[in-house]
């Protein structure tokens, strides 16, 4: 697809797709383990996340693999990557550190912070001697709507591509809101399963993975679990007096010695096959406004590029300006 039919499909078409079926690295049905989430009741444990899908016409367990906000992470992260080695160039906005004193922390991005332009840490920092967001260049980016999203456009364009909202502004929730517009996502597909007991107070039956998970470790120093000790905020020693101020007893495992009892768990899954799927909303590109028409087109075709290439991560054809470290 050529610059010309992409920008014709911007104004015309509802979104481009793009859906890719992965197998693990180590082969059809090896196991893999997807990220855990925090129990929902107590005593259940970290869980994968289960969803009934409909596929090819009948429903089957699937597994995130990675979320919608986990790939907008990584491709920034890959995006940043490919900025800094100047294989692309785009505008961006950057927290110097360098003069912080702070250890491995140098700066940070509007493509690594959490909420990206409007994220409290660049909120909170300072341009040309006052605050960021009373700078011309933060009123700019709070005033922004996607009627008139010509602010982002210039300082941070893939805070359209991948949402933005300025929670934090002027009338709290009301603040500059910018929904995402490319969607990428990893799902594992027909994952067995097994029904977990059924919770004593609600009945409630838990779908959980057939796979297992073990874990122990064995001390080479054999320190038994009996063996007291005490720990301070100052350290640890087997002598309370030498122990530190305010030593209480604490077990070995506490100070990462003694053996770790066997465990099971369920988690870990296989499944048929995984599946990438990304899609670039035409539709929500067409209701971000820069100005006049010819902007308008211009603007929103530039951002379909952006988009095209991160499926593609073609970067050599895709260049805007210098980055904007402020």
């Amino acid at each position: 697809m050529d610059y010309a039919t992409l920008a014709r499909a911007v104004e015309d078409d509802a979104a481009i797709r793009r859906r890719q079926p992965l197998q693990p690295v180590g082969g059809k049905g090896d196991k893999i383990f997807p990220p855990t989430y925090p129990e929902e009741r107590r005593g259940q444990g970290p869980r994968h996340v289960f969803e009934r899908r409909r596929i090819d016409g009948r429903e089957a367990w699937c597994v995130l693999i990675d979320s919608v906000q986990s790939q907008a992470n990584r491709l920034e992260v890959a995006l940043l990557e490919a900025m800094r080695q100047g294989t692309i160039k785009l505008p961006y906005v950057t927290v110097d550190f360098k003069g912080a004193g702070l250890p491995g922390l140098t700066e940070i991005t509007s493509l690594d912070a959490p909420h990206r332009v409007y994220d409290a840490i660049l909120r909170d920092s300072s341009l040309g001697g006052q605050p960021f967001m009373k700078s011309e260049l933060g009123i700019r980016l709070a005033q922004a709507k996607p009627g008139d999203a010509t602010a982002l456009l210039e300082t941070s364009p893939t805070a359209l591509l991948f949402g933005a909202w300025h929670s934090t502004g002027e009338g709290g929730g009301f603040g500059a809101q910018f929904p995402r517009c490319l969607v990428s996502e990893i799902i594992a597909l027909d994952v067995p399963t097994e029904e977990a007991p059924a919770d004593p107070r609600t009945g409630e039956i838990e779908v959980r993975t057939s796979g297992r998970r073990t874990g122990s470790r064995i001390d080479p120093l054999g320190v038994l679990r009996r063996v007291e000790v005490f720990k301070s905020p100052e350290g640890w020693d087997v002598v309370k007096e030498r122990a530190g101020k305010g030593a209480k007893a604490a077990r070995p495992s506490e100070i990462n010695h003694g053996n770790i009892a066997p465990t099971v768990q369920p988690l870990g899954i296989t499944c048929d096959h995984a599946e990438h799927t990304a899609v670039l909303t035409f539709a929500g590109l067409r209701r971000l406004s820069f100005g006049s028409r010819k902007k308008d087109e211009a603007g929103r075709a530039l951002l379909a590029t952006l988009g095209a290439c991160l499926f593609n991560r073609r970067w050599k054809y895709f260049s805007m300006r210098s980055a904007v470290p402020w």
